[in-house]
């Protein structure tokens, strides 16, 4: 007998030739290195966006070179699980009563030094490692003698809020 669809001959006592078409042939290779891909950065990207900074430490001091302003000192902390990108944040300060006096957005070139180390390869990055305490020393105008909490927020990608109450004596 002669095959119809490849046109071999075979004996009808033997089970006709078959192919076999397996995953490769059917899916091009490069469309599963680019659903694997695709998954990976989907993942990456979820992990990324969950990524909640927080602020410990706080001290507030007159700031030393400067008689009309203010050396604000804290540590920044972060969730993920990877390395993620420095955080801007803002720094607000209000009067007992909760009004506003004072406010100053701060962006990662603000705060971190112009050159990072040269040993230090993710701080060329700009990535904050995780479960890793980041020192961070910014100066800002003196805003008077009502102002008397302080709130460090992370507005860029948490909603969480670091807000300390105290009594500044200036």
């Amino acid at each position: 007998m002669r095959c119809g669809a490849c046109l071999q001959v075979f004996r009808v006592l033997e089970a006709p030739p078959t192919r076999r078409r397996g995953l490769g042939a059917s899916f091009p290779a490069w469309v599963v290195v680019g659903l694997v891909l695709a998954l990976t950065a989907l993942a990456v990207q979820v992990a990324w966006l969950q990524t909640g900074y927080r602020a410990r430490n706080l001290e507030i001091s007159r700031h030393a070179e400067s008689p009309g302003a203010l050396a604000v000192q804290f540590v920044v902390l972060h969730d993920a699980r990877i390395p993620a990108p420095f955080p801007a944040f803002d720094i607000e300060f209000a009067t007992i009563g909760g009004e506003p006096v004072g406010s100053r957005r701060f962006r990662p070139g603000d705060y971190l030094e112009a050159e990072p180390p040269q040993a230090e390869w993710r701080a060329h990055l700009r990535l904050l490692n995780p479960e890793t305490a980041h020192p961070v020393t910014v100066t800002v105008p003196h805003p008077g003698a009502a102002a008397a909490q302080v709130t460090i927020s992370f507005p860029s990608r948490s909603i969480t809020r670091f807000s300390t109450g105290f009594t500044m004596s200036w």
